[in-house]
């Protein structure tokens, strides 16, 4: 609620309490003039009002009982200290008014307030500017003091010689009773007096002897810490120097002015004094009253009298009076209360409608909240009330999200708190109950849709307000715990924005960045919008995915999917998020052009791309494709140079059909500048005829799993499978061919299985040109095989044991296979799986805590009784970073 709601609140409180003294007894008058100077004075934003009731609450002094105009008196000396300096004038010229205007001879009449009276005009001519003339201050009196306000009281006063007259004409009255309430009213009035001025007396000598230099340099330095860096204009034009400052004069006037304050609000010695007076008043009056003294009700003035034995009231004769013997009281009966029947179960609009008047209630409490320190305390009891008591109520949750996009700049955090929440509840670290379960408990299907339906909602809300530029739209994004495949959508639609893409651009980088578990399926959104034919979306996301592909650590990630883009143009159709546009799902020139933008930028990088270009260019039977691909290559071929390494390389191994693609790379290079040695003798070899023996990879499979062909398989590998032939130069069968066929050989039996198994290593170290390169490059072609061959599992731990420089590379090969599920064919891949994880736990573990879900690493520590998967996977715990533990 802000100012204005508040204040306009304020507002209509002191009016209705104003109205409803108006016709009200004496007693209950008073309570409500006593609430109207509690809303004025003591409320926040009240000072601000009291220029506008200050009128109505001066018609009240003009009622002729005392207690009233007392009251009256009392809320001016109280406003004096509240209102700003420009507002004292007011009260001044009604002080003064009393005094000049008949109120004397009511202030003669009751001494007991003479001081207070005193000390309020005293305050006031200590600090009212001096430069006012009298004719001004009788102007402003007519200006500010209402008409009805000079005129006389109407009802007379107790002393008047009337009433006096009328009270002595009573009968029963003796002129002794008489005197004897004169003198007893002028003895309290005195000893009140005494007591009051005694009491500031005592806090004024105390403050006086400790008022020296030190101590108001003190109190000078620490009040400057409040003042504020510009002199107010309305204190510039009426502040007056005090001429006579630091005499004894002005220190005892100070003094006096502090202790009649601090006497006023309880402190001091004058005030415990008066305290422990009225005590042991209280205590001597319980005792003459167990001692059988009448005694009659303690006026309230009366409690504040000097210290001594109070005397039983003197009473008329008439009252002494043989009292009859008290009537005997039969006791009540005690009422038993039983909670359980006197309540009754609430309805359900009844609860609702309880749920929404605390929602809002806690809603408005917000900025008091704040000023306490208690705003973070506030924002949990929102977000538990709304997620924690019932599992629907759409009516809560909408009234929490536009309070929250209402302000949303200051209430991010209320967001991000609720979607936490939701988060946790999805993961059971909290609970939310489900009345229509029986265990009260959500499943986790259900968690999860309830944590997407609130992370949705709010992303919704934004983005329908257009306020997806705005900064609680991405910081939803990147500090929500997991982000679906729901609220990923507004996030691309962001990214899609004519004119905001570049902030939903930066966001998504900073997720891939930051999301490892989820960074393949944010990449792939990421090279979605390097398809969209806005030119400036795809600039920018082409140029982030170069960024992200010089970050070492990145760079395979982005690679893998630079590879598998460039795999999806060999296929029949595109795939969808090749699509931009729906109803378009067949390939076109453009099409291909934007699919080849990405590794194109990327081949700049890393000169190796050419040879998975080479091969996707033999395998694809386009036409489209291949003219796309001869058109673009121009600027990253002419950026390797005819002394790149990966190119001489693809000279040497070119793929058959790849021909035309490395006869067009040659053109580029050379045609500005003569070929170098070097590629003039590669494109020569190329030329020439190569025969493959076709025969090899028919016998291969027969030869490998016969038993009796074990011992000389190794030979057979080295000298016959992979020699170069000697004319040619040229591999019969391809190191890369022997791998990837190896892994197709189909075995049926558990002992044809077993010899695989057992030829893996041999195969691998047979010669010397299969280079770690080699089987890298054979492992990512297996991974493209639908299905996975199943001793790919025993090949990777076969590669962890000889090569240590590819651990980097199996964790990439783990967690691919793990995010694409290859390994869940049937339960065989699955026990060759767990196997290969248990026995690489350099690599394996990290992945497997980050990939698996719960149930799966339970399967894998109950995989194998040899190994203390679990210990070990608690060891693996801490290496992780702090993102990836959540």
């Amino acid at each position: 609620m802000d100012d204005v709601e508040i204040q306009e609140t304020l507002d209509e409180q002191i009016a209705s309490s104003l109205e409803a003294a108006q016709n009200a007894p004496v007693k209950e008058k008073l309570r409500h003039l006593k609430k109207t100077e509690e809303l004025l004075l003591d409320r926040e934003g009240g000072a601000h009002l009291i220029d506008n009731f200050l009128d109505e609450m001066l018609e009240f002094a003009e009622l002729p009982s005392p207690a009233i105009k007392i009251f009256v008196l009392s809320f001016i000396e109280k406003a004096w200290y509240v209102v700003v300096h420009a507002r004292y004038a007011h009260l001044h010229e009604y002080l003064q008014y009393l005094i000049e205007m008949g109120r004397p001879k009511e202030i003669r009449q009751r001494p007991e307030f003479l001081p207070r009276v005193v000390d309020a005009i005293d305050v006031l001519q200590v600090n009212l500017p001096p430069t006012l003339g009298t004719s001004q201050v009788k102007a402003e009196i007519q200006k500010v003091m209402p008409a009805e306000a000079k005129r006389k009281p109407s009802a007379p006063l107790k002393e008047d010689e009337p009433a006096m007259k009328k009270r002595r004409d009573q009968p029963g009255t003796s002129s002794a009773v008489m005197d004897d309430d004169e003198e007893e009213e002028d003895e309290e009035g005195k000893k009140e007096r005494v007591t009051m001025d005694s009491a500031i007396d005592v806090t004024q000598n105390y403050i006086y002897s400790r008022l020296n230099h030190k101590v108001v340099t003190n109190l000078v330095l620490i009040s400057l810490a409040t003042l504020p860096d510009v002199m107010p204009p309305a204190f510039q034009s009426t502040y007056t120097p005090i001429a006579s400052a630091g005499s004894e004069e002005q220190r005892m006037r100070l003094a006096r002015m502090i202790a009649t304050q601090s006497n006023s609000k309880g402190i001091g010695p004058g005030a415990e004094m008066l305290k422990e007076q009225k005590l042991r008043a209280i205590q001597e009056r319980a005792v003459a009253r167990n001692e059988g003294a009448l005694i009659p009700p303690t006026p309230i003035h009366f409690l504040k009298t000097e210290k001594g034995k109070v005397p039983p009231k003197r009473l008329p004769a008439r009252v002494n009076v043989p009292l009859p013997p008290p009537t005997a009281v039969a006791p009540k009966s005690k009422v038993q209360t039983n909670i359980v029947s006197s309540c009754k179960e609430m309805t359900a609009e009844e609860r609702d409608r309880l749920f929404m008047i605390t929602l809002e209630r806690l809603m408005d409490t917000e900025r008091r909240a704040q000023q306490g320190g208690a705003a973070q305390a506030q924002h949990k009891i929102l977000v538990r009330l709304v997620s924690r008591f019932q599992e629907k109520n759409h009516i809560l949750e909408d009234k929490l999200i536009e309070f929250i996009i209402a302000q949303h700049k200051s209430r991010s955090e209320l967001a991000l708190l609720w979607v936490a929440e939701m988060y946790a509840q999805y993961q059971g670290f909290t609970l939310c109950f489900a009345k229509s379960h029986d265990d009260g408990r959500l499943t986790q299907p259900e968690r999860l849709a309830r944590y997407n339906k609130v992370l949705v909602l709010l992303l919704r809300r934004l983005f329908e307000r257009e306020l997806h530029k705005e900064t609680v739209f991405h910081k939803i994004l990147l500090e929500a715990p997991l982000l679906t495949p729901d609220a990923l959508s507004y996030l691309k639609l962001a990214c899609t924005d004519p004119v905001f893409h570049p902030f939903a651009i930066m966001t998504l980088r900073e997720l891939v960045l930051s999301r490892s578990r989820q960074r393949s399926e944010l990449l792939q959104l990421l090279f979605h919008l390097t398809f969209y034919e806005k030119i400036e979306i795809r600039t920018q996301s082409v140029e982030t995915v170069k960024e992200l592909f010089e970050l070492p650590y990145m760079k395979n990630c982005v690679r893998s999917e630079v590879e598998s883009q460039l795999e999806d143009c060999t296929k029949e159709y595109p795939p969808p998020h090749f699509i931009v546009e729906e109803g378009r799902n067949v390939w076109s020139a453009a099409l291909f052009k934007a699919a080849l933008t990405l590794p194109l930028a990327t081949l700049i990088h890393d000169h190796s791309l050419i040879h998975l270009m080479a091969k996707v260019f033999a395998k694809s039977t386009n036409n489209d494709f291949k003219l796309a691909i001869m058109r673009q290559i121009d600027n990253s071929v002419k950026s390797m140079g005819q002394g790149s390494e990966e190119l001489l390389k693809l000279l040497e191994e070119c793929p058959q059909g790849a021909e035309s693609f490395v006869a067009r790379i040659v053109h580029l290079l050379t045609e500005r500048a003569p070929g170098t040695p070097e590629i003039v003798h590669r494109l020569k070899k190329l030329h020439d005829s190569r025969q493959t023996d076709e025969d090899i990879l028919i016998l291969l499979p027969k030869f490998v799993i016969h038993p009796t062909m074990a011992q000389v398989i190794r030979t057979s590998c080295k000298e016959n499978s992979i020699d170069q032939e000697f004319e040619s130069g040229q591999y019969s069968i391809t190191p890369t061919e022997l791998i990837v066929e190896y892994h197709r050989i189909n075995a049926t039996t558990p002992e044809e299985k077993k010899l695989l198994k057992e030829h893996v290593r041999t195969v691998l170290t047979a010669h010397r040109s299969i280079t770690k390169e080699i089987i890298s490059s054979a492992i990512e072609e297996l991974l493209r095989v639908n299905p996975v061959p199943q001793l790919l599992f025993h090949t990777i731990v076969v590669v962890y044991e000889l090569h240590n420089h590819l651990h980097a590379f199996l964790s990439n090969v783990l967690h691919k296979l793990i995010t694409r599920e290859l390994w869940k064919e049937n339960g065989e891949y699955e026990k060759d799986f767990f196997a290969a994880i248990v026995a690489m736990p350099d690599v394996s573990y990290q992945v497997a805590l980050t990939k698996l879900c719960l149930d799966d690493l339970k399967r894998l520590m109950e995989s194998t009784n040899e190994v203390d998967v679990g210990r070990l996977l608690k060891n693996a715990l801490p290496t992780l970073s702090t993102h990836q533990q959540k």
